[in-house]
């Protein structure tokens, strides 16, 4: 419980927004995509280890370069320490407008009960994002995403990519719609 507020501190300064590093780095400023984005999810029961997930929208003829470009921040974490007073207070905000509606407010407290808590846990959350530092969002990168596997999965026309320079991301193994369906 008490790495969540890491969690989602890091997963808004990586992937979170239009001001993320991921966004920023691979739509801005390099023009490789459409969209993109990535985060951290932590299991359900916050007793497995979590999975990070990453998205790019991308042109075939751009793939390679998108893919190189996000594998790179994935690699080593462009670091921006001066983004952290946004980061807190993107996540701070964020709980005033989470809150669930009239309609899912059973649902959600179900939820969190099913996960073993008795009261809100944002309140404990809200404290936690108010006090993250970067140096925690830095040593979650590293105990989490750093040198971890990767798997890529590239949906679209490989006749439009260059195969032979995505392999220096690993082993390609092409399906079929069939495949996979």
């Amino acid at each position: 419980e008490e790495s969540l507020a890491k969690l989602e501190a890091f997963n808004d300064y990586i992937g979170g927004n239009m001001a993320s590093i991921i966004f920023q780095e691979i739509r801005e400023f390099r023009s490789l995509a459409y969209g993109s984005s990535g985060r951290y999810n932590a299991s359900f029961f916050r007793t497995k280890p979590g999975y990070f997930k990453g998205f790019l929208s991308t042109q075939s003829d751009k793939t390679v370069d998108a893919v190189e470009a996000f594998t790179g921040i994935l690699s080593e974490m462009p670091q921006k320490p001066e983004r952290i007073d946004a980061v807190r207070k993107n996540l701070t905000l964020s709980i005033n407008a989470s809150q669930p509606s009239f309609r899912w407010k059973s649902y959600s407290v179900s939820k969190w009960m099913d996960q073993g808590y008795r009261q809100d846990p944002r309140k404990a959350r809200y404290t936690g994002y108010q006090t993250v530092t970067f140096d925690q969002i830095v040593d979650f990168y590293n105990t989490n995403i750093k040198g971890r596997p990767w798997v890529i999965v590239i949906a679209g026309d490989n006749s439009r990519i260059d195969m032979e320079k995505l392999k220096k991301f690993g082993t390609i193994k092409t399906l079929k719609l069939d495949d996979i369906i």
